[in-house]
């Protein structure tokens, strides 16, 4: 027979009592945390599938963030493209409502409106977000957009200072949206045409392809006149400023006689037009041909009994940055013209000027969205002067441009829809999948509660058991352990 005496059984509650209390307190980190193991050592392998898990969570809340950050400048850049459209549109009608506004202050209130269509479209093209300006490209820091006037060019000179590159954002290794686009695609997407020379210098298209843009002035100024010999005609005092004849020697003449017969007075004319009296007097006659154009003459040296035709050369300069560079016109058919400003070039046939003077020309297709808002302003205030079939030509041709720079913002509207379409499919994608993975991570690494509060329970009832059952076996009498 056996005895056990209150010293052992208190030993052995109190080492029962101490696991219970082990496992007591693991269940209550469970109940509390939510998580099943304090530590990876109580499970190996189901705590690396719980690090596992918990990593791929992570990269997919990164990549969920990502998405929301390219998500919002991509929408205010719909947003803003939406309102350029709208406001090329508006230019649009009014290009075709301007022929019939003949009334000046009509027409006066239309390019007001145009004024304030082009500032509002320079402000979206240099919106920011964050910072960043949405139209730079990759130059994100870079201000896209400047209109700078200058009194050598036909129109103010639209200048674009950001990346000819979109900037892409990094959703996931395999995965990149492009965010930032070039302002130069969206607002001055361009095409190239024929030259179009509107004056009477004589000017025409040269052989080469012209990089200039928009519109430009071509100004052929007069420098110096001279005559064959023979006749004693000389240039007269302003003949240096006031002539606007230009030619190579015999495209003018002078048709001279002397009706005198001494050289001291007679007739002449220019060109075929009005008959003009002179005598050896005159040092500053001057004469107007029949198609126009001046020259200034000195008869104080005529030769006597001369009567006859003086073939007459006038060299000129030829300049599109309204004279801040100009190039001797050399009567070739293809003469280079750089512009100073702007640092294009216009390759013209000088072979056939006859006139000094000022044409306007026409880049054909080159106009951004800027330039034909501000062609279409200048058409509006006729500065050209032109006649009104000219002008209605000039008009029509406004609205061709407007509508192709409409169109291409249209395109860029359409790649960023489809680019935030694919954005919230993948946002989707990532919501479901986190869902998923943590679904399984609370299988795998999360305790069960309802279990752990019914286990706690069991547990509290075997120590509070374990702890009565001492308090009996210690309530024996010394009679009872001899009995």
């Amino acid at each position: 027979m056996f005895r056990i005496t209150p010293f052992s059984a208190a030993q052995t509650t109190i080492f029962q009592n101490r696991a219970q209390a082990s496992r007591l307190s693991k269940l209550q980190f469970q109940a509390s945390s939510g998580l099943k193991y304090s530590r990876p050592s109580e499970n190996p392998m189901e705590n690396r599938t719980i690090s596992r898990l918990n990593r791929t969570l992570e990269s997919l809340a990164t990549q969920q963030s990502r998405i929301n950050d390219v998500q919002q400048p991509l929408n205010n850049s719909v947003t803003n493209l939406i309102e350029a459209n709208d406001l090329l549109t508006r230019a649009k009608q009014i290009a075709l409502e301007a022929p019939q506004s003949i009334n000046e202050g009509a027409q006066e209130v239309l390019a007001a409106e145009l004024d304030s269509i082009i500032n509002r479209l320079q402000s979206i093209g240099n919106s920011q977000y964050q910072d960043r300006y949405l139209y730079s490209g990759a130059a994100g820091d870079t201000e896209p957009f400047q209109i700078l006037d200058n009194a050598g060019l036909a129109i103010p000179f639209v200048v674009y200072g950001g990346s000819s590159q979109n900037a892409e954002s990094v959703i996931s290794q395999s995965i990149s949206i492009e965010t930032a686009f070039s302002g130069a695609e969206i607002f001055m997407q361009r095409g190239r045409g024929a030259t179009m020379f509107i004056g009477n210098t004589g000017a025409a298209p040269g052989a080469g392809t012209d990089s200039e843009i928009g519109r430009a002035n071509l100004t052929v100024s007069h420098t110096l006149t001279t005559f064959s010999g023979g006749s004693g005609v000389a240039a007269g005092v302003d003949s240096a400023e006031g002539d606007t004849i230009i030619g190579a020697m015999g495209q003018h003449q002078l048709t001279l006689t002397d009706t005198s017969g001494t050289g001291t007075s007679g007739t002449v004319s220019l060109d075929g037009g009005p008959s003009v009296a002179w005598t050896s007097a005159d040092t500053n006659l001057k004469l107007t041909g029949l198609h126009g154009g001046a020259v200034f003459i000195d008869t104080t040296a005529i030769a006597a009994g001369f009567s006859g035709n003086v073939d007459i050369e006038a060299a000129g300069t030829l300049s599109t940055d309204g004279g801040a560079t100009e190039t001797v016109i050399d009567f070739s058919n293809n003469q280079v013209v750089e512009n100073s400003i702007t640092g294009n070039v216009t390759h013209i046939d000088s072979s056939g000027v006859a006139y000094a003077g000022v044409d306007s020309l026409e880049y054909e297709g080159t106009a951004d969205a800027f330039t034909a808002l501000l062609e279409l302003r200048d058409d509006l205030q006729n500065t050209r002067g032109l006649d009104s079939a000219d002008l209605s030509e000039s008009l029509e041709r406004r609205f061709v441009d407007l509508q192709r720079a409409s169109d291409q913002i249209l395109n860029v509207v359409g790649e960023q829809s489809v680019a935030l379409q694919q954005l919230d499919q993948m946002a989707v994608q990532n919501e479901n999948q986190q869902l998923d993975l943590s679904s399984r991570l609370s299988d795998v690494g999360s305790a069960d509660l309802a279990k752990v509060i019914v286990e706690m329970q069991g547990v509290q009832t075997t120590m509070q058991f374990n702890y009565a059952a001492l308090s009996i076996v210690q309530s024996n009498n010394l009679l009872d352990f001899l009995g």
